[in-house]
């Protein structure tokens, strides 16, 4: 049956999956694997950050989800994240936020192959919140979200614009453009949504600040 993670400590697991990789003499396909994902600055730290909160905080994706939809905004979902290991790492994510018995990170990542292990590894390498930070952090990474959200918004809108730049002027190319002008003003429409529920979540997090200093 599948099974939760937890923090806790639990028995040495196995050294493959702590050693460094070193060389190996090409076999055959059982050598060739997937080059592994790093955090990285941007975009990608902000999706990497937001993993490590909730494989620390078994519950918190849920917390992170009703902000998202107290707003009017989707919950979280695989295409929210652009590395294919990321996607996999979610999907645990939100297996294990009912399920038991709950198991530890590492022997978790005992049950996976090498390469998934290793980016929950150098995942949890980063800093947990605080637990007097807990109260906050639900709408904290939910605005985190909307902000790699824009950014990917920000990224397809330039290159629809970019291919309408390119497209041909000629009349058979009519309803390309127009499809090409449809998506564009998608995107605006849901790019307005996420600025509005950010402004939202600025404005009640300032509110609840106030009456806590009162």
């Amino acid at each position: 049956r599948r099974v939760a993670l937890s923090t806790e400590p639990s028995p040495p697991r196995r050294a493959a999956v702590r050693e460094p990789a070193t060389a190996e003499p090409n076999n055959g396909a059982a050598q060739k694997k997937a080059p592994l994902s790093r955090p990285r600055t941007g975009l990608t730290k902000r999706e990497a950050n937001l993993l490590r909160q909730c494989l620390q905080y078994p519950h918190l994706i849920l917390q992170v989800n009703q902000q998202l939809i107290r707003h009017e905004q989707p919950a979280i979902h695989l295409e929210d994240f652009a590395a294919i290991e990321d996607r996999q790492i979610i999907s645990l994510i939100y297996e294990r936020t009912d399920q038991m018995p709950v198991v530890t990170i590492e022997e978790l990542c005992d049950s996976l192959d090498d390469v998934l292990a290793k980016r929950i590894e150098q995942i949890m390498v980063l800093p947990p919140a605080p637990e007097s930070d807990l109260s906050r952090l639900p709408e904290q990474l939910a605005k985190s979200v909307l902000d790699w959200r824009t950014d990917k918004v920000h990224r397809q809108v330039s290159e629809l614009q970019q291919l309408l730049i390119e497209l041909p002027a000629q009349p058979e190319h009519a309803e390309r453009r127009a499809q090409l002008y449809r998506r564009i003003n998608e995107l605006h429409t849901s790019r307005q949504g996420m600025s509005k529920a950010k402004d939202a979540m600025t404005g009640s997090g300032q509110r609840r600040a106030e009456q806590a200093g009162e």
